[in-house]
């Protein structure tokens, strides 16, 4: 990790110190150890992990281009594009790392309705299997604690669900953002659909 915060504190190193930096710098270093610690836990080295991270966030560039800023100046000064200047001075748009901060949020509010229907289902479960001997009572206290358990984690999974969502809403989306959108949407897809088959064929097994 500290490789990770060397390598951040370098590329933030050439921008202006201000509000709007210093918080992308903070939910950036959010989402590059949420991912590295994702890189360990399925068998990275820590190289392998670091190295990944830092190659999927980008480089200073992007960085500027994300934060509405425009790119760095070269030796060749060409005619800018009036969309292209007219984007970057959007400070309002929606950069990538906005995008993974949303998308890493919306994997924590899928796994939170996961294990709420997880829960359900075990909490309705619990009767049938205590009922008619001395531990029926705790069967059916259970099935209570265990539901009110689900309905919790439903109602701030969606609450906050809905507050990240809705400071996406009615946004312009930068180029990049854009074309990170379009992949990361291709590849979820087929994770959708392979999801979507085991759970139905984990639902006619437990029949």
């Amino acid at each position: 990790m500290d490789t990770i915060t060397t390598y951040l504190d370098s590329l933030f190193a050439s921008l202006p110190d201000n509000d709007k930096t210093r918080q992308a710098k903070a939910d950036m270093l959010a989402n590059m150890r949420d991912y590295y610690r994702d890189l360990l836990r399925e068998g990275k080295s820590e190289e392998a992990a670091i190295g990944a991270v830092i190659s999927a966030f980008g480089s200073i560039d992007e960085l500027r281009t994300d934060l509405g800023m425009p790119a760095q100046a070269t030796a060749t000064t060409t005619q800018s594009d009036p969309t292209d200047a007219e984007e970057e001075a959007d400070e309002d748009a929606i950069t990538e790392t906005e995008l993974r901060s949303f998308w890493h949020m919306a994997d924590q509010f899928a796994t939170q309705i996961a294990l709420g229907v997880l829960l359900c289902a075990v909490s309705i479960a619990l009767p049938a299997y205590t009922g008619g001997g001395r531990w029926e009572g705790f069967g059916v206290i259970g099935m209570f604690l265990l539901a009110a358990l689900a309905v919790g984690l439903f109602i701030w999974g969606g609450t906050v669900f809905s507050q990240q969502k809705k400071q996406l809403n009615d946004r312009p989306i930068t180029a990049s953002a854009k074309q990170l959108a379009n992949k990361t949407t291709g590849e979820y897809t087929r994770q959708f659909a392979a999801g979507l088959i085991a759970g139905i064929m984990i639902c006619i097994g437990s029949l």
